[in-house]
């Protein structure tokens, strides 16, 4: 009977458990659909963009790097819904394979700067003594050094490759994600359930991932979504300045570095590569915010 029970018990707490994830999961969306309307616009924008990224090939019979020079400047017409650049290239296909490689750098910065300053932030955060003042020193250090600066002088090192960039500006943002982190540790490694495993004999690595990295973990999140547009900007900056992604791949910064040569004859070859640039950036920074409020308990009330 006894065991009947005590099974019966660890069922009921097994579903209470499921059920109280499910609520705080229901709760999330909740709050993250409930900021209004523009944040489910935003939403939607942000999933557009992907779906074009993935299925780009499927959308377009074009190629981003077909050229026709009969076709030059063409204006919006049945056969080129948005025109065709100075090197008859159909426009629209542009766009949508420089959101692939938009959004393949985005995440492939933002995934490397996240692992790198995430475990610098944590190890320095946690540790005390050489290896917290060390590993922030050189975090002030790169943080002196302008970003911009700091990515044209390595692009040159590393190629100017979606890989090459990518990986140069998840450099740049390892600052942002270690100091971010490493103020949450140092009040986190205070709290008592850290304290309990310290004296129980965990490894440090081990209090580390189970303990300090769940709690850190919206963080991370958070600022994983703002580094994307962020890190999006930034490849679009460098390939204006022709320092980064060079033609003929169609980076939007490179598009519009193009087609500002043109800018009072056919201003459209700039424009719209422009404005994609900067509906993704926006529509991101608002789905970063959603998540904050959606992650964060202490802004979940106040929807």
């Amino acid at each position: 009977m006894n065991k009947y029970v005590a099974e019966k018990t660890i069922e009921e707490r097994k579903q209470e458990k499921k059920q109280r994830s499910l609520n705080a999961t229901r709760e999330m969306i909740r709050v993250f659909f409930g900021r209004g309307l523009y944040a489910k616009i935003c939403f939607g924008i942000v999933v557009a963009f992907i779906l074009v990224a993935i299925f780009c090939p499927l959308l377009t019979p074009y190629s981003p790097y077909e050229q026709s020079l009969k076709d030059q400047f063409q204006t919006p017409n049945a056969k080129h819904w948005l025109g065709t650049d100075q090197l008859g290239r159909d426009l629209l296909t542009r766009l949508m394979y420089g959101a692939r490689i938009s959004l393949v750098t985005g995440l492939v910065s933002s995934l490397w700067g996240a692992f790198l300053g995430v475990t610098l932030g944590l190890i320095a955060g946690y540790s005390r003594g050489f290896a917290q003042h060390f590993i922030m020193r050189c975090v002030d250090a790169q943080l002196s050094i302008p970003s911009i600066i700091f990515t044209m002088i390595l692009i040159p090192i590393f190629g100017a490759t979606i890989l090459g960039v990518g990986f140069v500006i998840g450099l740049s943002s390892i600052p942002g994600y270690a100091r971010n982190i490493y103020a949450q540790v140092l009040s986190l490694r205070e709290q008592d359930y850290v304290t309990a495993a310290h004296l129980v004999g965990q490894k440090k690595y081990k209090i580390l991932i189970r303990h300090l990295l769940p709690n850190v973990f919206p963080i991370i999140i958070i600022s994983f979504t703002v580094s994307v547009g962020a890190a999006i900007m930034a490849e679009a900056g460098l390939a204006y300045l022709g320092v980064g992604l060079n033609p003929p791949l169609p980076a939007w910064g490179s598009m519009v570095s193009e087609g500002y040569k043109y800018l009072t004859i056919y201003p459209h070859l700039a424009m719209y590569p422009g404005f994609c640039l900067m509906l993704l950036i926006i529509s991101l920074s608002i789905v970063g915010d959603g998540l904050r409020d959606a992650l964060d308990p202490k802004l979940r009330g106040k929807l």
